[in-house]
């Protein structure tokens, strides 16, 4: 039996943090920059296509989100039907109790 992919949205708040992501590590190594993006963005495509979004941990520091880990970002993302919605990114290095305010 094939597995159906899921739709991926992203938000206006996971859009900004990809687009701040991007601008910082341009500062310092644009291929470094366009690697990491490429990263950030096939991960939830990857999930999308397997058709487990269900068993992906659910983050320890914010339960009303799953999560995946991509280098040093977590991507923060809820599954709705047949839709995944991307939510925020956040830099791992960062204080995880920012993520109790989301």
């Amino acid at each position: 039996m094939e597995t159906k992919s899921k739709e991926i949205i992203w938000t206006e708040p996971a859009v900004h943090d990809l687009q701040d992501i991007y601008n910082y590590l341009t500062e310092r190594s644009l291929p470094a920059a366009n690697k990491i993006i490429s990263l950030l963005t096939a991960a939830p495509e990857s999930i999308a296509r397997s058709g487990f979004t269900k068993s992906i941990a659910i983050d320890e520091y914010n339960p009303k989100y799953r999560r995946i880990i991509a280098g040093n970002y977590k991507i923060l993302f809820t599954v709705r039907k047949d839709i995944i919605v991307i939510h925020r990114i956040f830099d791992t290095r960062q204080n995880p109790e920012k993520l109790k305010k989301l």
